[in-house]
């Protein structure tokens, strides 16, 4: 497997070379392999830069991989072509995760590259943390892909993070800037929501019948063995607490976590993303998710439903002790969770001390990082 990534990368080296034998067009390219389709985040931030700089061009290519080293063929195929002529031509490069060219090759000096993480407050361990570790990549594969590297400037939405993100690329605090993702004005401004409650409630009006609506957002748990809890039987554990008779659960999986439409009457949502459900939810369920701090910045009512903690603690581990930090009901038992929703147990002062505590809001995020990036474009 070494050998073939070394081979990958010195064939795919040489055509980035001559890729940038070609003048820059001076463009701003946004780059995420999350998902095939473009995050609120960057949609948001797309918007902006061509309302405040019509004249400089701006790409977004999305296209999912799963595979940290590209293995997947027709990845890789999209990755040699479309995305390294990308990254060739632009002058201002935006990430939203890793991304194999940004790091493994030596860029022209003009370009920058930033990173806008996808998780806005990230309290799980993730990137250079978890190398070696059952939820990380090994050492040999992280080495052989710089695992990010390169990077410019990267984005923390406060001071209480910017210690973990730093730690977590491989970076000094002097490479971070206090700038929230933009969805941060998504979760603020009435526009923004009411837009997404409006499409929600036109494809499912049947969830609008006077019931609350539960929106749980299980983490997805990689390198799951026999002896874990699976993401299917924790997911369904909690879905059969819940009394679906006065209550509609929607269920956001992690997108490589495929559920049928229904589980124990839950209704399973994929065509709107945690963010876009959050407009239309009464309460919160995650687990160990960093998701919890965007429901918070929304104010919205906060559980965890842990049957699984300590199993999943020591083997991802986090930066803070969520049990501590955290606010909100949990419980390993679905039940006692449920009872909590049903029951009204919420504190809104202690959810908005913790939302501000880690998001630093300025009131306009996503101009404020548009600027960055024209900034450094030059």
């Amino acid at each position: 497997m070494t050998f073939v990534i070394r081979l990958g990368k010195f064939l795919l080296g040489i055509l980035y070379k001559i890729y940038i034998l070609f003048p820059s067009d001076g463009s701003v390219l946004i780059v995420s392999r999350q998902s095939n389709s473009p995050s609120v985040d960057i949609r948001l931030l797309e918007s902006e830069l061509k309302s405040e700089a019509p004249d400089v061009p701006v790409r977004v290519m999305c296209r999912y991989s799963k595979s940290a080293a590209g293995l997947d063929l027709s990845y890789a195929f999209y990755m040699a072509f479309p995305l390294m002529w990308n990254i060739a031509r632009a002058r201002v490069l935006v990430l939203d995760g890793f991304c194999i060219p940004a790091s493994i090759f030596k860029h022209r000096k003009s370009l920058k590259i930033v990173q806008m993480w996808h998780a806005m407050g990230s309290f799980k361990k993730f990137g250079r943390c978890v190398i070696g570790e059952k939820e990380g990549y090994s050492r040999t594969l992280a080495d052989l892909m710089n695992m990010h590297g390169n990077y410019d400037v990267i984005l923390t939405s406060s001071h209480a993070t910017a210690p973990y993100f730093a730690e977590a690329f491989g970076y000094d605090e002097s490479s971070m800037r206090i700038m929230p993702l933009p969805r941060t004005d998504f979760i603020r401004m009435d526009k923004y929501r009411d837009d997404c409650a409006r499409r929600i409630r036109a494809a499912y009006p049947d969830l609008f019948d006077g019931r609350k609506i539960i929106l749980y957002c299980p983490t997805f748990r990689k390198n799951v063995t026999e002896d874990d809890l699976d993401n299917l039987s924790l997911i369904a554990g909690f879905a059969s607490a819940v009394d679906t008779s006065r209550y509609h659960l929607v269920i956001r999986p992690h997108p490589i976590v495929r559920l049928d439409d229904n589980v124990a009457g839950a209704r399973v949502v994929y065509d709107f993303q945690s963010i876009e459900l959050l407009s239309v939810a009464d309460f919160f369920v995650t687990d160990y998710s960093a998701f919890i701090l965007e429901a918070a910045l929304a104010g919205k009512p906060l559980f965890r439903y842990v049957p699984d903690r300590e199993r999943y603690m020591s083997a991802r581990g986090f930066f803070v002790d969520i049990d501590e930090e955290w606010p909100g009901f949990a419980s390993a038992d679905a039940s006692e969770v449920f009872a909590a929703i049903d029951g009204g147990s919420f504190d809104p002062a202690e959810v908005r001390a913790f939302a501000d505590k880690y998001v630093e809001d300025s009131g306009h995020c996503t101009k404020d990082i548009a600027q960055l990036l024209l900034e450094l474009r030059g």
